[in-house]
């Protein structure tokens, strides 16, 4: 996942979890973490939680989750998972109203893993 920086996520409260089989591996408070996993595949959902209502006005909760199937690489070795996620700047005025202007998304990639063409975006 990309790594958030600057004073946005300083000031408000980040939580990652990770679900395997449905059931709780680990939360941590953090805008990003490593998660370790057994070698055994499984099916995944990773949850990213960003609070910013202490300096926010509006848009103040942001809910992202991942699912995929997955194993962990063999013995100690460590492995980035291939995920994506999506920046937005959304057209909006200081009362958070459309402007008119343009949206516009940036897929990112996660680092370390290896890279990914995407080939449709859908809104």
């Amino acid at each position: 996942m990309r790594s958030w920086s600057g004073s946005l996520l300083a000031i408000s409260h980040a939580n990652l979890a990770l679900y395997r089989d449905g059931q709780l591996v680990d939360e941590r408070n953090a805008a990003r973490t490593d998660f370790s996993v057994p070698a055994k595949a499984a099916d995944y959902r990773l949850t990213f939680d960003v609070d910013t209502s202490r300096i926010l006005p509006f848009s103040t909760h942001v809910n992202t989750a991942w699912t995929f199937r997955s194993a962990g690489p063999a013995g100690t070795a460590r492995s980035a998972l291939p995920l994506l996620s999506v920046d937005y700047a959304l057209p909006l005025e200081a009362a958070n109203h459309p402007t008119g202007g343009p949206a516009t998304f940036t897929v990112l990639q996660a680092q370390g893993a290896l890279a990914q063409r995407v080939t449709t975006f859908q809104v």
